[in-house]
């Protein structure tokens, strides 16, 4: 009696089945995704503005140094206009909201003490008339 010795890297063995044969090339498929892919990169690009105008909109900078610093003095200056407009809506809702002398210059209404009310050089002006009594604690607004 022979006995066989059956290994399982022989493919002619029972019971053995080989791996799947895989291609050394893989078949092309269609490139229509990537044509697509560059037609849109295509109308990005055709699309973009000039350097100069992006410059002069202060979105692209010509040198790193004026970029950083010239940003960082515009957010400055922005937060602080911010700041004073908020200030001033915080002071302009509030309850006991009085107008300073400079809001109402602003509004184009001259400032005129008691004693120079009588002038008629200022005829058809709004004007600002302050009580004696308080010391310019209490005013009043007339139209000559």
């Amino acid at each position: 009696m022979t006995t066989k010795t059956t290994t399982s890297s022989r493919p002619s063995s029972p019971g053995h089945t080989p791996p799947p044969v895989s291609p050394r090339f893989k078949p092309k498929q269609p490139l229509t995704h990537k044509r697509k892919l560059s037609d849109k990169l295509d109308t990005f690009l055709n699309l973009r503005q000039n350097p100069q105008q992006l410059i002069q909109k202060h979105i692209l900078y010509a040198t790193p140094e004026d970029d950083i610093e010239s940003v960082k003095q515009q957010i400055q200056n922005k937060r602080e206009e911010r700041d004073k407009i908020k200030k001033r809506l915080k002071r302009k809702l509030s309850h006991d909201f009085r107008p300073t002398e400079q809001d109402i210059e602003e509004r184009g209404i001259k400032l005129v003490p008691d004693v120079i009310r009588s002038d008629e050089e200022d005829e058809e002006e709004e004007i600002v008339v302050y009580g004696t009594h308080n010391g310019r604690q209490s005013f009043s607004l007339y139209k000559k």
